[in-house]
């Protein structure tokens, strides 16, 4: 069964759920009644054709981000009605059962509008330092991942000068970005992916593909990163000469490739021409791919595609199917991983309790004991 064809039942339930957990139940005239059925209606028609709509290109701009905050409010209504209903179940007094009832649109919008305030504040800058054996003198990396450029009309121009002013500001010592930058057909994003190229590093800007680049020509994008001074991994390695010593830097494509039967992700590749004694990096978008490199073969990877969940309680969900959630962690005896709760987000212009970020990572050389 399809990504669509899943969304498509998961928002007819949710509307369900509404229109019999707390339309039907409303102490109010039919004719309020048969409006709030109309509401829902039309929001689940929405959430239902935003996926397609939007994948084949037939809308962009405001409109698409209306049809895509659907899909948060329904959520969150939904959500907001199953603990509402649950609540005045509870309740033994009728009273008190109507004003939970009566309530709960109100704490549906106050969670929808601080969610969407969240969305578009300034990415925390989370800072973490990891020793690496081998290095001679610390090395300061911003990561950056799921800007998604192009998904709706928020994500623009001024967008990313916003985040390239905060990185530059950062004077990090090497850039990598995991994937998921763009999400909208090249000629909707030239004038954002301009900005990008603003991005300024000591020892460049370095990408690995991400799956919404997947979802229109990966080709014209990563030829067009090219042109602009980012270097795209293809399953391949760079060497960094730095003032002392070296760093390795490999990236792969994005595991959406193998359904695509094309552009597939090849870490053992990518790790060919990397010496086994030379500090090394990993590149990729989703976190499950730091298991298909071999084992003990980097000292850091970069990966983002969770968001963080990007929403609760959503956020439950992601972090039960994703090995690597969010931040820092170990991978093996070598390497640790970053995952990115990312700069933008995907589809509803909706964040909560999942703030975006930029890391900023300070390599060290280890200290022996």
């Amino acid at each position: 069964m399809s990504f669509m064809s899943v969304s498509a039942i998961v928002c007819l339930a949710m509307a369900i759920g509404i229109a019999v957990g707390f339309v039907h139940k409303l102490p109010v005239r039919r004719e309020a009644k048969i409006a709030a059925h109309a509401v829902v209606a039309a929001l689940f028609l929405m959430c239902v054709t935003y996926m397609p709509l939007r994948r084949y290109g037939y809308f962009g701009g405001y409109l698409e981000d209306i049809f895509a905050s659907s899909v948060a409010v329904l959520f969150v209504s939904f959500i907001a009605v199953l603990i509402g209903d649950w609540i005045a179940r509870a309740l033994k007094n009728p009273r008190h059962k109507h004003i939970v009832r009566l309530s709960t649109p109100i704490v549906a919008a106050a969670y929808l509008g601080y969610g969407f305030f969240s969305a578009f504040t300034a990415p925390n800058i989370n800072r973490a330092e990891v020793e690496i054996e081998g290095l001679s003198a610390n090395i300061a990396i911003a990561h950056l991942s799921d800007l998604h450029l192009g998904n709706g009309k928020l994500l623009n121009e001024r967008f990313a000068k916003n985040i390239v002013d905060q990185v530059n500001a950062l004077k990090p010592d090497l850039i990598v970005i995991a994937g998921d930058l763009t999400d909208a057909p090249i000629e909707r994003i030239e004038a954002p992916l301009r900005e990008i190229a603003k991005l300024r590093a000591k020892y460049g800007v370095f990408y690995a593909a991400g799956n919404h680049e997947y979802i229109y020509n990966p080709d014209e994008v990563f030829s067009r990163l090219e042109q602009l001074g980012i270097v795209v991994l293809r399953n391949d390695s760079r060497i960094i000469r730095l003032d002392e010593g070296e760093l390795a830097i490999a990236g792969t494509y994005d595991l959406s490739g193998r359904r695509r039967g094309r552009l597939t992700p090849d870490p053992v590749k990518a790790m060919a021409n990397v010496p086994t004694d030379t500090p090394t990096i990993a590149l990729f978008h989703q976190p499950k791919l730091a298991f298909e490199f071999p084992p003990n073969s980097f000292d850091l990877a970069f990966a983002g595609h969770t968001h963080g969940g990007q929403m609760f309680p959503f956020t439950i969900f992601v972090s039960f199917i994703q090995p690597y959630f969010a931040g820092l962690y170990d991978h093996d005896e070598r390497g640790k991983i970053y995952v990115s709760r990312g700069v933008g987000y995907w589809g509803p212009p909706f964040r909560m309790f999942a703030p975006n970020e930029i890391a900023l990572i300070t390599l060290k050389p280890k200290e022996h004991k």
